[in-house]
């Protein structure tokens, strides 16, 4: 079965939180690498009122059959009520990253 390649985005309310996430996953083997972006702006209406924050964006490179549980690591350890969790498939990655995936989180495949 060909496992296909995702990216996993979620926003946190700092750097500290979205360095633990990152952290807890790839030790979990849940994700082969996570890239935290610098701060950006975001604007969002909550509870009726039109919110600003800042926030740390998060790429999570993961597997298609690991999404789910990525899914709960990133809600179990997030302090949002409602984070951001958004999944792009990819229908093209170069062959030795996509290999390189595949070890990182080997101790979740089954090759």
């Amino acid at each position: 079965m060909k496992k296909h390649s995702l990216i996993i985005m979620s926003s946190f309310p700092s750097k500290e939180l979205a360095k633990k996430v990152a952290q807890v996953c790839i030790e979990q083997n849940i994700c082969a690498c996570a890239q935290i972006q610098s701060p950006m702006t975001s604007l969002y209406k909550w509870d009726g009122t039109i919110e600003e924050s800042q926030e740390y964006l998060v790429y999570f490179k993961t597997l298609s059959h690991l999404e789910k549980k990525l899914y709960e690591c990133i809600k179990q350890h997030h302090t949002y009520d409602c984070p951001e969790i958004i999944s792009i498939n990819l229908s093209h990655v170069d062959a030795n990253y996509q290999q390189w995936m595949l070890e990182s989180c080997q101790k979740q495949t089954t090759l």
